[in-house]
């Protein structure tokens, strides 16, 4: 389904974002300076308290990008779940089956009573 190829595509692509924007930060350039002397004791006090602020600031960035990314996932996969529960829908209403299970959750059954390919047929794929 090229709808799900794009909604995972659209997914990753955010994620990956999210990564390079998490990775940039000042922890890097104060170590150098320590390191070449140019900081104080004091000045080196300051610079680890908005370090850790810093870090508190990208604790809350990653949580809500989490958030946002689970949001964006969610909507743009629903209607991909919703065409499909349609799609089964139509095919236990033709084969006139009450009942359909999941088959990673059954240990044994009839072959003969997989939709799977009447689904995808339905779907168009």
């Amino acid at each position: 389904m090229p709808k799900w190829k794009r909604s995972r595509n659209n997914y990753n692509d955010k994620g990956t974002r999210y990564g390079a924007a998490v990775a940039t930060g000042l922890p890097g350039r104060v170590q150098q300076k320590v390191e070449r002397g140019e900081l104080s004791p004091g000045q080196q006090e300051e610079e680890a308290a908005k370090l850790k602020a810093r870090e508190s600031e990208i604790g809350k960035f990653e949580q809500d990008m989490a958030k946002q990314i689970q949001e964006k996932r969610s909507e743009l996969l629903e209607p991909i779940y919703n065409k499909i529960n349609e799609a089964i829908a139509n095919v236990a209403k033709e084969q006139n089956l009450s009942l359909v299970f999941d088959m990673g959750i059954l240990l044994k059954s009839d072959p003969a009573l997989d939709i799977i390919q009447l689904v995808k047929r339905e779907l168009g794929i």
